[in-house]
């Protein structure tokens, strides 16, 4: 499903949001999903797919923050 579909289709953003870049993370293993990594241009769209990623509770998708590695590995939001 593409990023701009995904959107609209499972978080009702109907407005066109802009990215910086977006890419899959990590290798490629045959049977499993990998992350979607976006950068988001605007603080606003961010904000708003981040409000509304409860949406998507009980589904298989999340919407997560992406932190360095070794702040996730610590578990804290120092940054925030």
């Amino acid at each position: 499903m593409r990023t701009m579909q995904f959107l609209f289709n499972e978080l009702d953003i109907s407005h066109h949001v802009e990215f910086g870049n977006v890419h899959r993370f990590g290798r490629y293993v045959r049977g499993r999903c990998r992350p979607i990594v976006a950068r988001f241009l605007y603080q606003e769209d961010l904000d708003l797919v981040l409000d509304r990623a409860k949406w998507l509770h009980g589904s298989i998708f999340s919407i997560r923050r992406q932190y360095p590695k070794d702040m996730e590995e610590r578990g804290g939001n120092s940054f925030l």
